[in-house]
């Protein structure tokens, strides 16, 4: 912070709390978001074309990279949808509804992603959060930059070697279905993680998930009827997400495509007419031709 100007300097530290949620608290995690900042404000006061956007508070840049790297799939949620944001500040405002209360999709989900994501709600209830959600031109703004001009390049498959090929992740009332799939997976030579092997019935430590997600390389969701309004599956993805796992959805038959939680619906993904080796080879097909071209 001493290298900055006054003026930074003010600004910069009415931001440390959201620095903080962003870096993890990590000191050399939190200068490499703030020189992202500068660097953020920079290059978009060179290149935005609207001149009343030039001048915009780094407090949209912080909020915006904030939950870009900690919550992806809030972030591709709310980068989508002015009227979803609003809907979020005025919950913020009064009470975050239960799942089971929302019957709309999008909010179904983003309720879920809220109920489990403590700090994501402290976040965005400081006065730069709800500035965020309401003022879209500013936040659609950031948003725009740090997809385009900020884009960083994907994340190859890691080299290093990892403990599973695949997180199976289900509802528990798709229990069934799940089985059949991990009993394929696994004749075929496939190392699969699933949550019955650390808990039989009820919540797994989320310690155990981070850590079984991160040594996997893929992570195969299936989709079932009332997939998104499980608040555990959906703190799963956005595990994944957050650590930019491939994620492969799969819809489980007699699923359609409207059951694809919002954050996922730009993701290409599998459906089941029937469970079947036939229907599950091209599962096994996308597995195996990244963990080839891994070890290559």
């Amino acid at each position: 912070m001493s290298r900055l100007s006054p003026r930074d300097r003010k600004a910069f530290s009415d931001l440390v709390p959201i620095i903080d949620v962003a870096s993890g608290s990590n000191p050399r995690s939190a200068v490499r978001f703030v020189n992202n900042l500068l660097v953020d404000r920079a290059i978009f006061r060179a290149t935005a074309g609207d001149e009343a956007l030039r001048e915009m508070p780094v407090s949209f840049f912080a909020v915006s990279r904030s939950i870009q790297q900690r919550w992806p799939a809030m972030f591709a949620a709310l980068a989508r949808s002015d009227n979803l944001c609003n809907e979020v500040a005025k919950w913020l405002k009064h009470k975050i509804p239960d799942v089971d209360s929302v019957e709309e999709p999008a909010l179904k989900e983003t309720a879920g992603l809220l109920q489990v994501n403590p700090e994501l709600v402290d976040l965005l209830q400081t006065d730069y959060g709800l500035s965020w959600l309401s003022e879209h031109a500013h936040r659609s703004a950031t948003i725009d930059f740090l997809q385009t001009e900020r884009a960083e390049s994907k994340e190859q498959i890691s080299e290093t070697p990892a403990e599973y090929d695949v997180f199976l992740s289900y509802s528990w009332d798709n229990r069934e279905a799940a089985e059949q799939v991990r009993s394929f997976l696994v004749s075929e030579g496939i190392k699969v993680f699933d949550m019955t092997q650390v808990s039989a019935v009820g919540a797994t430590p989320q310690s155990v998930l981070e850590s079984a997600i991160s040594n996997s390389r893929y992570f195969v969701f299936l989709i079932g009827a009332a997939t998104a309004a499980r608040q555990n599956v959906m703190l799963e993805i956005g595990m994944a997400m957050g650590q930019k796992k491939r994620v492969i959805p799969v819809l489980l038959p007699g699923v359609e495509g409207d059951s694809v939680p919002f954050s996922l619906r730009n993701i290409q993904w599998l459906k089941l007419e029937k469970i079947t080796s036939q229907e599950l080879y091209p599962i096994l097909r996308l597995i195996s031709e990244g963990l080839k071209l891994a070890s290559s």
